[in-house]
């Protein structure tokens, strides 16, 4: 029995023709098209992303004028209430600071015998977006107890806020015409 090769050819080279057309579009879709594709779609992804992002900074820019005019006026009321102290730089609030407890000091008749700055300026974590800062200041003073409690009613009614977180009070020997004399510090 012989075989026939070129009818087998004949009958069968279509299907084979097109397997291998099957085949061969199978190959250019795996390696060219699905990659072209799926980078396509990870890029439209990406660009969704990045719109709804600057959709939001829109967001944050369109309203950015409305935040700035209600910090202003936020700024404006505390400056008219005057709750604390303001300066150019830490130096010169310090000087102010000082300066005012000097002025109530002598309000009540007494002076301020020695002043120390005790730590620079520090930021308060609670009240750190607020821009305010804490000076810690150290004070001795030679008074009265009369002239003491008129002192503390000042300092706590008076503006600029001033907090005292403590008070050492230690008697000093001697008298004077006004009664027992004090020192705190």
């Amino acid at each position: 029995m012989t075989y026939d090769v070129s009818r087998w050819q004949d009958r069968y080279q279509p299907y084979l023709a097109f397997i291998s057309l099957i085949i061969g579009l199978g190959f250019v879709y795996l390696v060219i098209v699905y990659p072209l594709t799926d980078a396509f779609r990870d890029r439209s992804q990406q660009i969704e992303a990045l719109r709804f992002q600057l959709g939001k900074y829109q967001q944050i820019q369109d309203s950015r004028a409305a935040i700035d005019a209600q910090h202003e006026s936020i700024q404006q009321v505390v400056a008219q209430q005057q709750n604390f102290l303001v300066g150019d730089s830490s130096a010169v609030t310090e000087a102010l600071m000082l300066q005012l407890i000097q002025q109530q000091v002598q309000s009540v008749g007494s002076q301020i015998r020695t002043s120390q700055l005790l730590s620079s300026i520090k930021q308060d974590e609670s009240l750190a977006g607020y821009g305010i800062q804490e000076i810690s200041q150290r004070v001795q003073l030679t008074m009265s107890i009369a002239q003491l409690t008129e002192l503390l009613r000042i300092l706590e009614t008076h503006r600029p806020i001033l907090q005292i977180k403590h008070l050492t009070v230690n008697p000093v020997r001697g008298r004077s015409s006004n009664g027992r004399l004090l020192r705190y510090c």
